[in-house]
């Protein structure tokens, strides 16, 4: 009944008289399903309410890309030409249906490198609004719900700690247009072209975190020396690409590892709030010990 309702809303929206849908998978704060029109094949995402500013903002990040001719799909426009619509207290945005290949970040890293390096180049002409992501996003935030858990005091207090210190080493860094979710999930390759997915996240950040996202082959769960310098191998082959479209200084490739941390901090609170899994104290404080020996490895 409930998809019935979805099918007619989305109806009563768009120009398409869409005739079928079916679920793909549900992310706490959002679902994502299969649309038909006949033979054709559209992909929407729906967005609870409550996070309507950055669903709406992501809908016409993508809009602007199109646009530009930037490789992300294409967002059906609604009857009255807006990126993204409401009804039943949810958000809608309708893409065509794009099938590809999953991408290995291992295998293609200059490749990689010069999409973002065109993203970050594009975006810098983004006329739309974006919210600024700060301290109290990446670390911040972080401190605040372990804070509410069972994780001990002496945890929290070195996190805290940690992430005060963290933050004083890149907060100086460029900021700009960010996709903020740069992992080689979200890209495609289709006919040999990538293509890059999923802009929920696009905010005004630093530069350099999208770098370090896609180029962290870092084992997240359990702390590989091996595989901290293969992720560094791997970003020295992303910044040739990269700096075709977009300057990466030496600055922000010697914040690498501190960006990685960053990551850390700043995707923990997102998983539990998307997921609603109870903390696991004893996981957090493996967490705390991966980010203490990536300290140590990079050498502050």
């Amino acid at each position: 009944m409930k998809n019935r309702q979805m099918l007619d809303s989305l109806n009563a929206e768009y120009p398409i008289r869409f005739d079928g849908i079916e679920p793909l998978r549900d992310e706490g704060g959002s679902a994502s399903f299969i649309l038909r029109c006949g033979k054709t094949r559209y992909f929407v995402k729906r967005g609870k309410s409550g996070y309507s500013d950055t669903f709406a903002s992501s809908a016409d990040v993508v809009h602007y890309l199109n646009k530009r001719e930037f490789p992300t799909p294409r967002i059906i426009l609604t009857k009255s030409e807006a990126s993204s619509c409401s009804a039943n207290d949810d958000m809608y945005i309708v893409f065509d249906y794009i099938s590809g290949t999953d991408v290995d970040n291992t295998d293609c890293p200059e490749q990689i490198g010069e999409l973002l390096g065109r993203l970050h180049s594009v975006g810098k002409e983004y006329p739309g609004k974006l919210l600024k992501r700060g301290r109290e996003y990446f670390v911040e935030r972080y401190i605040r719900f372990i804070e509410k858990t069972d994780v001990s005091e002496r945890t929290i207090s070195a996190l805290s700690d940690y992430g005060a210190a963290l933050w004083e080493r890149v907060e100086k860094l460029p900021l700009g247009f960010s996709h903020g979710d740069c992992h080689a999930d979200n890209l495609l390759c289709r006919d040999g072209e990538l293509i890059l997915l999923d802009f929920d996240s696009a905010a005004i950040a630093f530069h350099s975190f999208d770098v370090a996202i896609m180029c962290d082959a870092t084992n997240y769960f359990l702390f590989d020396p091996d595989k901290a310098a293969r992720s560094h191998e791997l970003l020295l082959r992303f910044a040739d690409g990269y700096v075709k479209h977009s300057e990466l200084s030496q600055t922000e490739i010697d914040a690498f590892f501190d960006l990685i941390a960053l990551r850390h901090f700043q995707l923990q609170p997102i998983v539990y709030e998307n997921t609603g899994a109870p903390v696991n104290p004893g996981y957090i404080d493996s967490q705390l010990d991966w980010l203490i020996k990536l300290r140590k490895y990079s050498g502050w």
